[in-house]
């Protein structure tokens, strides 16, 4: 279940990514530094204007760079964007519609962004949804730009004074760059990728849970069943990546869990679709006592399915017999497990 939707302001509200590469190749052309489309899309996308003015900075030798001085240069780049704002400032179809539903829903809503406050300011007001949201992060917020998680980690802050029983399995992340999503999930958040400035294949790489082609029609039940993940109980940290990265693969996130209590805590806060139990995790965590408290708090269309060796046909029978609705060998699970995320996907 997602109660709260944090969205990403450049690329994914706002449609000013070419106007940013813009501004600053201007803007660092004044002082003798050129900046291409490349190598802007390949290495310097994603962060705040400090970030970016800093990093091409010091790719170009320019390292002494004084923090006074990158201050006038995101003055100066500032000042250009605010009057091309002014003149015409894209939208992403349908991005307003999306926003007020999950709003009207009661979903909570952030903005976590590497913009100026005046930026995200200026434009949620134009399309008057600013009251949409809880809390903005910016620029002017943190010290460190994305890929860094800190301004994932001040939303959640902040939104925690707003829902003090929101946790960060329950909130959602709308990203649209690769800096983004590595800042998300180093935030321990769920990542949904939107292909307005890359494609699917590179978010999924870059680590969203799932990714979508536009926000048009985003809507309120589809965000608070959105990529339910699938949880593995396993202590085996090579097949748990594994797992990982084919769940990855087919659109579907999966969270890996290694303590009863927490797997308790997250099967009824997620409501997931799909759980997976490695039997040689050790009973504590998937014998059959366990098995029955996990059927018990799962929702009752939830798939427990459980694996183990080929020759621990007792473990098999007694997780069958305890609840589990699927069991089977690690071979078959090996080379099932694309069609059993994705069915379990599909049903959610």
């Amino acid at each position: 279940m997602t109660r709260a939707v944090i969205f990403d302001f450049n690329g994914v509200i706002v449609d000013d990514e070419q106007l940013h590469f813009e501004l600053f190749r201007d803007v660092l052309a004044d002082e003798g530094v050129a900046l291409d489309a490349a190598a802007y899309h390949a290495h310097y996308l994603g962060y705040d204007d400090r970030g970016c003015f800093a990093a091409v900075l010091a790719d170009a030798g320019r390292s002494a760079s004084t923090s006074v001085y990158i201050d006038a240069l995101i003055a100066r780049k500032a000042m250009l964007y605010q009057e091309a704002a002014s003149r015409s400032l894209k939208f992403f179809p349908g991005v307003r519609e999306s926003i007020e539903d999950l709003h009207s829903q009661g979903l909570t809503l952030a903005v976590c962004s590497g913009a100026l406050r005046a930026e995200v300011e200026f434009a949620l007001g134009l399309i008057g949804v600013r009251d949409c949201f809880a809390t903005i992060v910016a620029a002017e917020d943190v010290q460190c730009c994305k890929p860094d998680p800190e301004g994932y980690l001040l939303v959640l802050k902040q939104l925690s004074v707003v829902d003090p029983k929101l946790t960060p399995a329950l909130c959602l992340v709308i990203e649209d760059s690769l800096a983004g999503v590595a800042a998300a999930r180093a935030a321990g958040l769920r990542c949904l990728g939107v292909t307005n400035t890359y494609s699917e294949r590179e978010l999924l790489e870059a680590g969203a849970d799932g990714v979508v082609g536009s926000l048009a029609n985003l809507r309120v039940n589809a965000v608070r069943e959105a990529m339910k993940p699938a949880l593995v109980l396993c202590r085996d940290l090579i097949f748990a990546t594994k797992i990982e990265g084919t769940a990855r693969a087919v659109g579907r996130p999966a969270r890996v869990v290694g303590a009863q209590g927490a797997a308790l805590s997250l099967i009824e806060q997620l409501r997931p679709s799909l759980v997976i139990l490695d039997l040689a995790a050790g009973n504590d965590l998937v014998g059959p006592a366990a098995v029955v408290l996990y059927r018990a708090a799962a929702p009752p269309s939830c798939v427990l399915l459980a694996f183990g060796s080929h020759v621990d046909v007792d473990a098999l029978e007694a997780a069958r017999l305890a609840g589990c609705d699927v069991v089977m060998p690690r071979s078959k699970f090996s080379a099932e497990l694309p069609a059993l995320l994705s069915a379990a996907g599909s049903s959610t």
